[in-house]
């Protein structure tokens, strides 16, 4: 006579272990796509604190005020830091190859950085 008492243990800790690696499977997926996701929300507030900066250094051209008023600008909200950076190149540095003038601002959110650079 075979004796099957112990079966039902052995089977339920196979299923229990099979259900425990999908779920630290998934939970490693999930875990990943949130970090990028946040990752994503970083990199899009920097992009617009670089576009608040060449909005502001469009400004001060406009209104010939000059690219020495242009400085750094922090921002501090709901404890989070933003920041710009912007400089204002005449036509004749190597960096800038447009005809008046290149700006360059590079915005800074939490570790993201992004910058564009507008020229004339």
């Amino acid at each position: 006579m075979i004796n099957n008492k112990g079966s039902a243990m052995y089977f339920s800790v196979v299923i229990m272990a099979i259900v425990l690696s999908i779920v630290l499977g998934m939970s490693t997926i999930i875990l990943k796509q949130i970090k990028m996701t946040q990752g994503s929300e970083n990199s899009v507030m920097a992009f617009y604190m670089a576009d608040a900066g060449v909005e502001r250094a469009l400004f001060y051209l406009y209104h010939e005020l000059g690219s020495e008023t242009v400085v750094d600008h922090n921002i501090s909200y709901n404890n989070n830091e933003f920041k710009y950076d912007v400089d204002i190149l005449p036509s004749g540095n190597t960096r800038c190859n447009r005809a008046f003038y290149c700006i360059v601002s590079t915005g800074t959110f939490r570790d993201t950085r992004r910058a564009l650079e507008v020229g004339n």
